[in-house]
């Protein structure tokens, strides 16, 4: 009874060993992977006012450009000289493709912030569910590597659309696996 007892504590206590040595492997990224969605969803939130301030000084702009058009411009439209009108109207249409470029660039990076926020958060959380599963079963090699391979692939940002699937860099499988 008591060999019984004494090899299961002693596979017990091997088994913690191991989980609170992944555990230490793990923690620092998953801090950083928490540290990280944080401010990845500070950033995302201020390009959203940034959007927000952008799209409304244009529209109070614009309007009181419209609204107070100078009387040059409306008169060249009744005129036989249209040069006023078309200019003004090609100074328009710039400034407005100018304002729509920098909008789409901004919200492009809001959006890529907020994608890279939730995959730290997924990563952090997926962190914590693999040192349970370590704790609570057996966790074959296999399994390991998907889980590890998750964990430290490249994040696709959304700026710029990848080819390929995401891979793992060969360094990091290399310390996994011992």
């Amino acid at each position: 009874n008591f060999e019984q007892f004494d090899e299961a504590s002693r596979e017990k206590i091997k088994t913690l060993e191991n989980t609170y040595r992944e555990k230490l492997k793990l923690e620092e990224p998953a801090k950083y992977w928490s540290d990280r969605a944080k401010k990845l969803k500070r950033q995302g939130w201020f390009a959203m006012a940034v959007i927000v301030i952008i799209v409304l000084i244009t529209t109070k702009f614009l309007g009181e450009l419209l609204w107070e058009t100078p009387e040059s411009i409306l008169l060249s439209w009744f005129n036989d000289d249209k040069s006023s009108a078309i200019r003004w109207s090609i100074i328009y249409v710039t400034l407005i493709s100018f304002v729509a470029f920098c909008l789409r660039a901004v919200i492009r990076f809001m959006f890529s912030s907020f994608h890279l926020s939730r995959d730290n958060e997924e990563r952090h959380t997926l962190t914590y569910f693999y040192l349970s599963l370590l704790n609570d079963s057996k966790v074959d090699k296999e399994d390991k590597r998907l889980i590890m391979q998750s964990l430290f692939s490249r994040a696709d940002t959304g700026l710029i659309k990848e080819d390929s699937s995401p891979k793992m860099p060969s360094d990091v499988t290399k310390l996994f696996e011992k």
